[in-house]
């Protein structure tokens, strides 16, 4: 999914170097695995709109990356 990728993308900017690829491999298997179970519950793919939404709900890129920080 595009949207979850330019998320990843934006997450890994505030990510230190060093461990960036190993978090954001971490991340994006957790990531497409709840992805995974919501579009399960709808029996469907998430729209464009509701995927926009659930990414705004796991909360931005930097607040993301700072539960990774040492």
């Amino acid at each position: 999914m595009e949207l979850l990728d330019r998320y990843l993308q934006a997450v890994g900017k505030y990510l230190p170097w060093r461990r960036q690829d190993d978090i954001l491999a971490e991340l994006k298997a957790n990531l497409e695995a709840q992805l995974e179970d919501k579009e399960a519950e709808l029996g469907r793919p998430l729209t464009k709109d509701e995927a926009e939404a659930w990414l705004k709900q796991i909360g931005p890129p930097m607040q993301m990356a700072a539960r990774y920080q040492p």
